[in-house]
């Protein structure tokens, strides 16, 4: 599954290596069909001289891992960074941070040179509410109407447990969660992959990578479903009809490697504007 997005009913959504299934996004920015929820790229190069030692950036213990993330005509790359207290999604223009011992996240766009800030609360908070005005706007529509809107998203939602396959040299468990026979969401959860933070992490992780749709309630439940499943997503893939549009995207993680990362990955630049965070009004 990379920050997370916020969907309206007229935007597309898909989502990124979550973390899976990830997916991260900057939800305070709309970005260009199609949507992609993996974090952006923000790169930070530090030149030190050999007299200059003592302003060196310092560096993390952690995990990076490069997917490739596709749709039907596109293809881009994403790099995840985690280590025992920080996380970062990046996709080039958009980028995540997760600090996990406070629970802040930062999500910036790096064209706009902007950024904003929420928590793992105000995200489930927003879930919530989005939901609620949903199944009460829906309540009234013929069902007909309401389901070419909508789709499936009245009907229960099922996670089922696939087979095991190999990614990235790493085995790991296929699930299906699904919304009727045309909404389904698919990640492929890492086995015994040694993690560099605790791994109950994972759960609110999943909130940062999976997509947040005002219109389509359904949606915010799949993803509730998906926060059940234990493991790290190297592979995800998701299809959907949003307002009578389909949507299909795949993650699949490409390679792996262990090693210290830069800690200044983990900044917020000074140069960006700070706005308000979209999941502020969302909650309440």
């Amino acid at each position: 599954m990379v920050g997370t997005a916020v969907i309206r009913a007229d935007e597309e959504v898909s989502f990124g290596a979550r973390h899976y299934l990830t997916l991260c996004y900057a939800a305070s920015i709309k970005m260009t069909s199609p949507l992609v929820l993996l974090a952006g790229a923000f790169i930070v190069s530090v030149i030190a001289s050999p007299d200059a030692r003592a302003m060196e950036t310092p560096s993390l213990e952690g995990v990076t891992i490069v997917f490739r993330v596709s749709g039907p005509d596109w293809e881009k790359t994403a790099t995840h960074y985690y280590t025992a207290t920080k996380v970062r999604f990046d996709q080039g223009d958009a980028a995540t941070l997760v600090d996990l011992a406070t629970g802040r996240i930062v999500m910036m766009s790096m064209t706009k040179k902007q950024y904003s800030e929420t928590t793992f609360q105000e995200i489930e908070q927003a879930m919530t509410s989005v939901s609620a005005e949903m199944e009460k706007a829906m309540a009234g529509i013929p069902e007909g109407l309401r389901k070419k809107m909508v789709g499936d998203a009245a009907r229960d939602v099922t996670l089922t447990k696939g087979e095991i396959r190999t990614v990235a040299s790493l085995p790991c468990q296929d699930y299906v969660v699904a919304l009727g026979e045309k909404t389904r969401m698919e990640t492929c959860a890492a086995l015994a992959f040694e993690l560099p933070f605790d791994r109950a992490h994972l759960r609110n992780l999943a909130l940062v990578t999976a997509p947040i749709a005002k219109g389509h309630s359904g949606l915010n439940k799949m993803v509730e479903k998906l926060r059940e499943i234990s493991g790290l997503s190297l592979a995800s893939s998701m299809a959907l009809s949003l307002m009578g549009r389909k949507i299909e995207t795949s993650t699949e993680a490409t390679q792996i490697r262990r090693g210290a990362i830069d800690d200044a990955l983990f900044e917020t630049p000074r140069d960006f504007q700070k706005i308000d965070s979209p999941f502020a009004k969302m909650a309440r």
